[in-house]
C-alpha cells in the first residue's frame, strides 16, 4: 500500500505518469499498475459509503392495489431521483397479503390500510378519503349534494370484495338503511370508474383514485348529506425487531417528510365537491 500512495504523490507532485515514473526508478507500466490498484481500493470505500448513505443497494416495496397504483408511483419517481444506485422492487396484493410478505421477509416495506400485529412496526403514511362518484350529467352532479336515502334509487357499483373500500360502503348504506335499485360488481378501481362514467351507476371510491377524472370533467364527485363516508389511515409496516437498512431507512423517511401531517399534498374530498 505505501508504494501505491507513493507513486501517487509523485504523480501529484510531477504532473504526469511519465515523470512520476522516472522519479521512483519504475516503468511506467509498472506505475500505472499501481495507480489502477489504488483506485480499486477507493471505489470499494466508496461503494460502502454510498451503501451506508443509502445511495446503493436494493429496497422492496408490497402495496395494496389502490395505494401502488394512485399514490406510489410518484413516491418512487422521488425516491429513484434521490436515490438512483438502489434497485426498487414493488409487489402488490390485498392488505392482508402485504402483511404476510412483511412478516416473512419477502419485502422490506408495506403500505396497507392500517392493521395491527404485534410483530410489525407501523408509521402512518396518508389518510385516505372516500368520495361518491356519478356520471357528469347526473342530477347529483348538478346539485353537488345528496341525501345518503336518495341512493336508494341508484345503481350502486361495488368493487372487490376483499377491499376494506367495499366495506366502509356497505356499512354506509346499511346504517343508513338504504337498500339500492340494483348493485353492480366489479373486481377493480378502473373498472368501477368506466362504469361510472358510462352511466350504469354511482360509487363511492377513494379521492386519490377518482381526482383527475373529476378535474377533467370526466366524472363528477357529490357530498353524502347525513351519513360520514369516513376516511381510512394508510400505513407503513416493516417487521419489528429488523433493523433497516439505508435504503430501507432512507424510503421511511421519505414517506415521513412528504406526508408530515398523514395527508399527501392537498386533495381532500371536500375539494372536489365543493
Amino acid at each position: 500500500m505505501i508504494s501505491r500512495l507513493e507513486a501517487l504523490v509523485a504523480v501529484h507532485r510531477s504532473g504526469g505518469v511519465g515523470e512520476a515514473a522516472r522519479s521512483l526508478y519504475v516503468s511506467q507500466p509498472a506505475l500505472t499498475a499501481r495507480l489502477q490498484r489504488l483506485e480499486a481500493v477507493e471505489a470499494g470505500r466508496e461503494a460502502v459509503a454510498a451503501l451506508a448513505r443509502g445511495d446503493l443497494g436494493r429496497l422492496s416495496v408490497g402495496s395494496a392495489p389502490a395505494v401502488g397504483t394512485y399514490v406510489l408511483p410518484a413516491v418512487i419517481r422521488r425516491y429513484a431521483g434521490e436515490h438512483p444506485g438502489v434497485r426498487v422492487q414493488v409487489r402488490t396484493g390485498h392488505s392482508e397479503d402485504i402483511l404476510t410478505t412483511v412478516l416473512a421477509g419477502e419485502v422490506d416495506v408495506g403500505l396497507v390500510r392500517e392493521l395491527r400485529h404485534p410483530d410489525v412496526e407501523t408509521q402512518l403514511f396518508y389518510h385516505d378519503e372516500l368520495v361518491l362518484v356519478v356520471p357528469p350529467d347526473h342530477p347529483f352532479a348538478d346539485e353537488g349534494r345528496v341525501r345518503v336515502e336518495q341512493l336508494g334509487g341508484e345503481p350502486l357499483i361495488l368493487f372487490d370484495r376483499f377491499s376494506s373500500y367495499r366495506e366502509l360502503t356497505q356499512a354506509l348504506v346499511r346504517s343508513a338503511g338504504v337498500v339500492p335499485r340494483e348493485v353492480l360488481e366489479v373486481d377493480n378501481i378502473e373498472a368501477t370508474k368506466r362504469m361510472v362514467m358510462v352511466g350504469l351507476g354511482v360509487a363511492v371510491l377513494p379521492v386519490r383514485a377518482v381526482v383527475d377524472e373529476v378535474m377533467a370533467g370526466r366524472l363528477a364527485a357529490a357530498a353524502i348529506v347525513g351519513a360520514q363516508l369516513g376516511s381510512r389511515q394508510v400505513v407503513a409496516i416493516r417487521r419489528r425487531g429488523v433493523e433497516p437498512t439505508p435504503a430501507v431507512a432512507a424510503f421511511l423517511g421519505l414517506l415521513d417528510q412528504i406526508a408530515p401531517h398523514g395527508h399527501i399534498g392537498d386533495v381532500r374530498a371536500s375539494d372536489l365537491t365543493g
